[in-house]
């Protein structure tokens, strides 16, 4: 029974084991790179992009499904009635008797909208059956077995091609605002990533500051008790051992926030983020305003939009003019019919039957209502297509603004990258020449400073050089580093 046991236990250890070292393997270091791909994938924001694309894409498609002929099959099975009539008798006087029906009635329709004109063409079939019940209960059919017809409106606002145009429009833009909407989550997770790197930097340096600042205090209290300095310069560095160690403690709590917020934007698990692994390198990245100032006017969703505002507004004074002015409805059908007391009769000898309208509607008397309304109209369209202007210069001088920022921002980069560089040997060699006490701790804790400031100035360059360039993508929704317009693919069935 023993052994037994032992190798239930030693069971259960490998299965806790591999299941503690499984949990050990979820937790990742990720680039730049990957939390990019995964916040354009997977992250929330990109996932809310995927649902309002998806939306406007069924809504795209349904406009253009009701294109197409509709069939519609309708009936009423049945609709009975009993009520006390009047019939007149052959002396002329009307008598009240109670009557008893029961009426049914089946249609099958086709309609087919015509968008350039704004019109539809129908063609029905219909069945119908009349009981009129009682002691002799009588029977009638009616049928209609085919009947074509056109219904066409004059000198109306053809709402249909309007309407067809502004459908094509919002799913060009739709595209288009998916594209940006995808960036952003992009420069969301770039500038949570960028907020992390500084933590994790203030984390390495405060590290390193309280390793240093234990040499330096072990040193001091070496020279103290051989009276090489004086008791402040030994509680100078007592002091600043214990202020790094309370900045580490703090470095430790504003990273380990950073990276939950981090793990957030890329849909991960609380403590599934190990850390961050900061950009290796800078890629030659060459741009230049012209191109900028090109794909943002083919790519960018800004300039559908002001399309759309000024095909609104131009519907607007075209629907005032025409309907302050004479219009008309013409419909028109021709077909067979056919009744009779046998179902199978209404369809034999077929009787032609033929209709034809003409609705008119003429304003005659307006006391200027119809004239103000399209001078409204104009004045609408107008204030659009300066405002539109305004906007699109606007437009060109943000992309021209952002091409500037993100230039000045790859000079600051190199400019910041030389100062870390110097800081870094001037505390180097800082610390050299106080270990062989040709340095004050005042001067070394100075250089120390200097140092970090450093680090960080270059951390925080190195954040708005990534950031202007993603911004000037989100910008142009192009990708400068490929040269190719950028572009999201997404199932939209799935």
């Amino acid at each position: 029974m023993i052994p037994i046991k032992k190798n239930c236990f030693l069971a259960f250890c490998c299965i806790l084991l591999l299941s503690v070292s499984s949990k050990a393997q979820t937790k990742k270091d990720l680039t730049l790179r990957e939390c990019l791909e995964l916040a354009r994938t997977n992250g929330p924001n990109a996932k809310i992009a995927r649902n309002a694309y998806r939306s406007r894409t069924y809504t795209y498609r349904s406009f253009n499904a009701g294109l197409f002929p509709q069939v519609v099959l309708s009936g009423t099975v049945p609709n009975y009635s009993r009520a006390i009539i009047p019939v007149v008798q052959p002396d002329g006087t009307t008598r009240y008797v109670p009557q008893s029906q029961a009426n049914s009635i089946a249609s099958l329709s086709l309609n087919q909208p015509l968008v350039f004109t704004g019109g539809t063409i129908f063609a029905s079939s219909s069945l119908s059956r009349n009981d009129i019940i009682g002691d002799n209960t009588t029977t009638l059919w009616s049928s209609s077995p085919l009947v074509l017809g056109i219904s066409q409106p004059l000198f109306q606002l053809n709402t249909l091609w309007w309407d067809n145009r502004m459908n094509e429009l919002q799913k060009i833009q739709a595209d288009k605002k998916f594209t940006e909407d995808i960036e952003d989550a992009g420069i969301d997770a770039t500038q949570k990533f960028f907020t992390a790197y500084v933590a994790r930097m203030h984390v390495d340096n405060a590290t390193l500051n309280v390793t240093i600042n234990d040499t330096l205090l072990t040193i001091s209290r070496g020279r103290y008790s051989v009276g090489k300095i004086d008791e402040n310069d030994l509680l100078q560095s007592e002091l600043a051992l214990a202020n790094a160690e309370a900045d580490l403690s703090n470095a430790k709590l504003d990273y380990r926030i950073a990276l939950r917020t981090l793990a957030t934007a890329l849909a991960m698990s609380d403590g599934e983020l190990e850390g961050i692994i900061p950009p290796a390198e800078l890629p030659d990245i060459s741009v230049n305003t012209d191109v900028a100032e090109k794909e943002a006017h083919a790519n960018r969703s800004d300039l559908v939009a002001y399309e759309l505002q000024e095909h609104t507004a131009k519907r607007s004074l075209r629907s005032q003019e025409l309907t302050n002015g004479f219009n008309a409805t013409v419909t028109a059908s021709f077909g067979y019919n056919q009744t009779s007391p046998i179902l199978r009769n209404v369809y034999s000898g077929l009787l032609a039957q033929q209709a034809a309208r003409l609705d008119l509607s003429i304003p005659l008397l307006q006391w200027g209502k119809g004239n103000n309304a399209i001078s409204a109209a104009k004045e609408n369209l107008y204030e659009t297509e300066t405002n539109i202007d305004l906007e699109k210069k606007s437009f060109e001088q943000d992309v021209e603004s952002q091409v500037e920022r993100f230039l000045q921002s790859q000079q600051q980069l190199k400019l910041s990258m030389k100062a870390d560089t110097i800081a870094q040997k001037q505390y180097e060699l800082a610390t050299n020449r106080y270990k062989i006490g040709k340095y004050d701790v005042t001067k070394l804790l100075l250089s120390q400073d200097a140092k970090d400031k450093a680090r960080e100035s270059l951390i925080v360059t190195e954040q708005n050089y990534w950031l202007s360039y993603f911004r000037l993508r989100r910008l142009t929704l192009f990708d400068f580093e490929s040269g190719k317009p950028i572009s999201y693919s997404v199932d939209i069935d799935n």
